[in-house]
């Protein structure tokens, strides 16, 4: 079987209409998946965001596959606890409580 390495950008600026609408990415049926990037932003409300940084925001990530086998499933907190263990805590993680700020 042969390997090979796919780097695919699938979405950019998609946009939520609320905090619970899912979004779903599907993957490639055959290879391995070394690694899944995602890059999120939020804007605050115009009266401020107190105590709820971004990745409290991401429910959940869940990787399945064959249609019906839980691969990963991860809240945003242990996505990005990961993400500093893996990195070294290297973070870019932006936290701003302002009005109308972007995260």
């Amino acid at each position: 079987m042969a390997h090979y390495w796919q780097r695919e950008y699938t979405k950019k600026n998609v946009t939520l209409s609320d905090d619970t609408q899912e979004y779903t990415v599907e993957l490639p049926e055959t290879g391995l998946i070394s690694a899944i990037d995602i890059q999120m932003r939020a804007t605050n409300g115009s009266t401020s965001n107190k105590d709820n940084p971004i990745d409290y925001t991401i429910k959940k990530v869940e990787v399945v596959g064959d249609g019906s086998t839980e691969l990963a499933s991860l809240e945003g907190r242990e996505l990005r606890k990961l993400n500093m263990f893996d990195n070294r805590g290297v973070d870019g993680m932006v936290y701003d409580e302002n009005a109308s700020a972007y995260q």
